[in-house]
Parts: C-alpha cells; structure tokens; sequence
C-alpha cells in the first residue's frame, strides 16, 4: 500500500513565504516506512514559495497550484494521504487539498493530523476526510495503515484514530496514549524532505525536539491536547545521534530546538548541551519557542553557550504579575525574568522575550505595564523584544472563554487566527486599540536608544513598590551608569 503524506499551501497574510520545515509529517513518514509501507512526502508549501494567490479574504495563498498538486498526486497514485494541519490558519487550505485528493480518485482514504486536528477535531465533520488522527501519530498512523490494509471493517478501534460514524460524524476510537519511550522511535525521514528548497538562499538548518509534554497550563496554548501534561525525555545519546547525523549525512550548520519545555529539567539539559559541546561540530543552535526564565541558571547558560547557542528567548508574557498569576496562569515570578536576562547577557547570549497582550479581563492600564517592563528587559540587555496578540485558537482556555463571553463565535475564520492581528474585543479595548498598541510599542523599543533604555532604567530603580533584586541594581550601576559617565 501507498501512503502519501502533504504539508498544505501556506494561507498568510504577506505575500512573501518564509522558510518552513515539516517535523511532524518527518516522524509520521518514517514511523510509516518502518511499518513496511511505501511512503513519499510533498511539501505542497515549500516545493513553491514564489507562487502566491490572493484570495477573497484578502489572504494569500502561497505553494503548489491546484494543478500542480493534482498532477503530483495522480503520479504517485496512493492508497491513503495523510494532510498535516498543523496550525489553525492552515485549516481552509487543508480541507481544500482534501477535496483536491478526492478528485482525482474517490478511492484514496484521506488522513489528517497535526495541531489543529488534535484540538478541535469536531471543525472537521464537513470536510473530505475519512479518518483523523489526534495526538502523538507515530503509532496511531501505522496501526490505522494496517486496519486500511486488511480492510477490517468501519469501525477501527485504535487509539488516538477518529472515523465516521453512521450519522457521519467524527467518532474517537479511544483516547491517544503519550509515547513514553521517545528513543524507540525512528529519527524523522529528513530525506524525504525536498531539503534543497527548503535551505534556498539560506544556511542549511534542520529542527527538532527532544522533549514531549508540558505540565504548565497556560490559558493560550493547546500543545497538551497532542503532546499530554507529563513531560517525557528523550536520552542525551539518542539526541545527539540526532543531531551527529544531521551534521554529517546531511550538512546541516543550524539545530534549532522546538521543545516547549527544553530546561524544565535542569540538570538533564546541562547533560544535554554538554554533550553536543564535547561533539565539537561547530552548529549554531537555537530555541525559538522559548524556554522559561525560572528553568535555567548560570551554569546552564553557560553550557549553551558553548554548545553553538547565541540566543535564548524568553516568555515573560506580561509585564502585570496579577495578569501573569490570574489570566494567563504561567505560573512564572517577573524577578526570575529579569534575573535570567541579566545571567544570559552575562553568559555571552543574546535574548528575546516575548510578551502577549489584549485577554480578557486585562485593562489598558495593564497592558501599558506589560509595554513598559520589556522596556525595563531592554535596560538589562535584552537586545529583541516580540509582543503579539492574545488569539483564541481552538483547544484552549482562552478559546473557550472567548465563545462563553461572546467574543468570537462558532464562525470565526480561522485563517484570520494570526498572533499580529487581534481578534478580542472586551469593554476595556477593541481589536483595533490593541493592534495600534502593539505596532507603537514593537516600533519604539526596536527604535530605543541608549539613553532611553537607560532612562526607563532609572525611572524603574526609583519605584520602591517593585521588588529589585542585588544583580540587577549591581548592573544598573556597574553598566548603565558608568556607560553614562
């Protein structure tokens, strides 16, 4: 049997594509291959970043024509196609490419997985799919292979696996079970992926993820409805076996992590980072989904420094510890965030944070604090600041929170789900102010001098409501002022 797997076109709202890396349909392809089956990957998106099309939202749509794409699945000619949605804005483009599939042949089963399919699997009851797989797929998608293969009847009862039920609606087998040994499965088919696009006009880089799971519970994020609430770890060995091939095999220069929880366990990261250090192969690495401010020392650091890493990104969130405690529930101390920037600048690293603004029950009296405390990370080194919009994607508190107040409805566009453009609006600000608010202040502290970070600085030394730690009124001193003087 035939197994097609297709990352969609990309919906966006710049007509420019940006360099993307399937992960996800890698694992999917090679735990598939593993299982005997024949498997090829088309990168709908990739294979053609200079083809765009606007469409009637304003949108546009960027990879493989229509015709393109047909005429690459006709070629092939599968048994089954599995579709990665893996964001929610890519959910319009994913159930066309299913309708696409269907027309050239009604007997291909069509398969989708990813993100958006794990946290709201009911979106998909009016599509062309025929099955869906939620959570973790390295398992679910071979065993829904084999049940295709012998053609075992409707009904399969595989974990994490959705069919059609009489009425036509999407049914759960039964619940998906996190994989709770990483190392047992196969390193993604990175050569199935058409690399050389990919890498077009930049250093060749590759992603990857050492952990699953994420035992925090912040109102924005779904990544436990696929990956679980326990963290789970791969071995130091199997990561760096990962990581020695893509050096090696494939000339790979950038390693970039998109764990959401890479230093929760400190220690284990400190076996990681030295690990890939005494490897001695000169890759720059990064982690671009953050790690969390209270999860690291100096040591640490340190280590990553001399691993490859030249920055590490931060998630503060806000700048209202009321916010941070009650809202968002990140479970995080704002003095930890000014601590870990201080000892990243210190360690030799650039750092990022990220901030998020406009949730419910924020004011703009909050968000003016938010705004003004990555100011105050600007005066302690923090070189890049990234402040997005509060989104209700599906799977999350905050999306469920959203449709009991009225915010949004059940027929949000989901192609509008964009962290740049603000879809709440509340009593206290409309989607609009927050899109000023966010372009003001992302164009003032990217514009800051010396002397205005320095200012902000000094301005928050003086406010004896905030708590201020020795290291950072050590480096007010030692840095800001002497620089000053």
């Amino acid at each position: 049997m035939k197994v097609l797997l297709l990352h969609p076109p990309q919906i966006q709202n710049v007509p420019q594509g940006v360099s993307s890396f399937s992960l996800g349909l890698a694992y999917a392809a090679s735990s598939i291959r593993q299982a005997g089956f024949q498997v090829s990957l088309l990168d709908c998106y990739s294979e053609n970043m200079e083809l765009s099309h606007i469409r009637e939202d304003g949108l546009y749509r960027i990879g493989l024509s229509p015709e393109e794409i047909k005429e690459r699945v006709g070629r092939f000619s599968p048994d089954v196609v599995g579709i990665n949605i893996g964001f929610t804005t890519q959910f319009s483009s994913a159930v066309d490419l299913a309708s696409l599939v269907k027309s050239v042949h009604t007997r291909i089963k069509v398969v989708a997985g990813g993100a958006h399919v794990s946290a709201a699997p009911g979106s998909l009851n009016k599509s062309d799919f025929d099955y869906l797989i939620v959570g973790e797929g390295e398992l679910a998608f071979p065993g829904l292979l084999n049940f295709i293969a012998q053609d075992s009847g409707r009904y399969p009862n595989i974990a994490g696996v959705y069919f059609r039920d009489d009425n036509q609606v999407f049914t759960q087998s039964s619940p998906p079970h996190p994989i709770s040994d990483l190392d047992s499965l196969p390193f993604p088919a990175y050569d199935l992926l058409p690399l050389n696009k990919i890498w077009a006009g930049r250093v060749p880089y590759a992603n990857i993820i050492a952990t699953r799971g994420c035992p925090y519970h912040c109102v924005f994020c779904s990544i436990h409805s696929i990956m679980g609430n326990r963290l789970r770890k791969r071995s130091v060995e199997n990561i760096a076996g990962e990581v020695e091939l893509l050096v090696h095999k494939y000339g790979v220069r950038e390693i970039f992590f998109e764990d959401d929880n890479l230093t929760t366990d400190i220690e284990w990261a400190k076996e990681l980072f030295q690990r890939i250090a005494n490897g001695k192969m000169d890759i720059e690495i990064g982690v671009r989904n953050g790690i969390r401010a209270d999860r690291v020392d100096r040591e640490l650091l340190e280590l990553m420094r001399k691993a490859g890493c030249a920055r590490v990104c931060f998630a503060p969130e806000s700048g209202n510890q009321e916010i941070l405690n009650r809202i968002i529930r990140k479970q995080l101390k704002l003095e930890k965030v000014r601590d870990a920037v201080i000892q990243a600048r210190a360690s030799g690293l650039n750092v990022t944070c990220f901030f998020v603004i406009g949730f419910p029950g924020e004011t703009l009296s909050d968000i003016k604090q938010t705004v003004d405390f990555a100011g105050q990370l600007k005066g302690l080194g923090c070189d890049t600041v990234d402040i997005n919009c509060a989104t209700p994607y599906p799977g999350t508190d905050l999306f469920i929170q959203c449709l009991q107040e009225g915010i949004i409805d059940d027929e949000l566009n989901y192609s509008n789900l964009h962290t740049h453009m603000s879809s709440i609006s509340t009593k206290d600000f409309s989607s609009d102010e927050i899109m000023k608010i966010r372009h003001e202040a992302m164009m003032s502290l990217s514009e800051g001098t010396r002397e205005k970070v320095a200012r902000g600085l000094r301005n928050f030394a003086r406010q004896p409501r905030i708590f201020i730690t020795r290291k950072i009124r050590r480096y007010y001193y030692t840095h800001v002022r002497s620089q000053r003087s």
